[in-house]
């Protein structure tokens, strides 16, 4: 009876030895499908899961343990977290180990710190060029001591050293830059201009626009020079020679001020420059902001006059910090509350010309006060104050 099958009285069949073992089966399939709630998988993380074969993977050292659900559990892995030498690092050994963290910020793990003194090098020379500091500062008994306390291990190259570092940076960001010049998705554009320092010597500037290959729209400074050639032939000689060095052949437009000398340039390039569309007939662009400019200026002229007073009265204060003292005593007296200071337009920029007429029109009663307080000095000071208000050429008789 013991090997039959029971049959109760309503005809149903009794558990069996095969029926418990499915039973049993299906119960260990459950376990598998349950979540990993121990600790241990905080730390650790599934490498292989066929079967008998599964193992898991400290995320901090990286050493595996066998993790088959049925025949192994959690322990050699808690077992593990307490001597981890990346969690238990010896003692004294916790300078070689910082802290990071994810994409995502949400978690951090210690990881093992590796003295680079290349990358550092590297970056010190990154922070001299970006803040435009001297090569000397590297010289700086303070800047050593700062370094020598974030990493003892580190020595502070000499300031020829960091000439020559920098050197090497400029040529390898060349290379890397030209690569993109190169593979740029489109053609490149450029624009140019001119202008003469304050020791009368002439600079020129050259700006590469362009596109990459994920259609992010950049621009280069890809030349900086002296120019002593001011000719159009001269200037286009030296955008030739930019073009040449960097390798542009795909050149789209040049974009320049409405200097006629430009008008030279652009022509050049359109006679000995090649692979040009449409044989260069639309090569010349010229600037807006330039035409703006222009056009405003020649709006100012109808009240040029009121204009060329207010720049000669704001040039009269700035002129001597006794003037400038002066007038801010002037401006107390009057009750001014304007705290912005008098600023003087440049020609070239005509939104300068709104600034320096917004802020004197604040100080009108300042300037009222401070003519009358010269005129109390005689007749040679307020002629000479009023001098600063009008055209010389109109007024000659002044000066009489």
């Amino acid at each position: 009876m013991d090997s039959e099958v029971d049959v109760d009285i309503l005809g149903n069949t009794a558990n069996t030895p095969s029926t418990e073992q499915s039973m049993t089966s299906t119960m260990v399939g459950e376990k598998k499908k349950r979540m990993n709630t121990s600790d241990a998988w905080k730390h650790f993380k599934r490498v292989d899961t066929q079967g008998q074969n599964a193992r898991t993977e400290c995320m901090h050292c990286g050493k595996r343990y066998m993790s088959d659900p049925v025949k192994h559990g959690t322990g050699n892995m808690l077992k593990h977290l307490r001597s981890c030498p990346v969690l238990n690092p010896p003692e004294g050994a916790m300078d070689n180990y910082v802290l990071s963290y994810d994409d995502e910020g949400a978690k951090n793990q210690l990881k093992q710190h590796k003295l680079d003194k290349k990358v550092i090098r590297e970056k010190l020379v990154e922070w001299i060029v970006c803040d435009e500091l001297p090569f000397t500062v590297v010289q700086s008994q303070k800047f050593r001591g700062l370094i020598a306390s974030l990493e003892p291990r580190f020595d502070v190259p000499s300031r020829v050293t960091i000439a020559r570092d920098l050197f090497k940076l400029y040529k390898a960001n060349k290379e890397k830059l030209k690569e993109e010049l190169r593979t740029s998705v489109g053609r490149i554009n450029l624009t140019t201009d001119m202008w003469t320092s304050v020791n009368n010597t002439s600079y020129m500037c050259v700006t590469a626009h362009f596109i990459d290959k994920g259609w992010q729209l950049h621009k280069r400074i890809i030349s900086f020079t002296m120019v002593e050639d001011h000719t159009g032939n001269g200037i286009g000689k030296q955008l030739e020679n930019v073009t040449k060095e960097w390798g542009i052949s795909k050149l789209m437009c040049i974009t320049v001020d409405n200097a006629s000398a430009n008008d030279g340039a652009v022509e050049w390039i359109r006679s000995y420059g090649s692979n040009l569309i449409l044989g260069g007939n639309y090569l010349h662009v010229r600037c807006f902001a330039h035409i703006l400019n222009l056009i405003v200026k020649h709006g100012l002229n109808v009240c040029n006059e009121s204009v060329v007073e207010i720049r000669n009265a704001v040039k009269y204060v700035r002129s001597s910090p006794k003037r400038q003292s002066k007038f801010e005593e002037c401006a107390a007296k009057v009750g001014v509350s304007c705290t912005k200071s008098l600023c003087l337009d440049v020609p070239t920029r005509w939104n300068s010309t709104l600034l320096m007429l917004e802020v004197a029109i604040e100080y009108q009663r300042a300037f009222d006060r401070l003519r009358d307080k010269i005129s109390g000095t005689g007749k040679k000071s307020l002629l000479f104050y009023l001098f600063y208000f009008i055209e010389f050429a109109q007024h000659k008789f002044l000066l009489f």
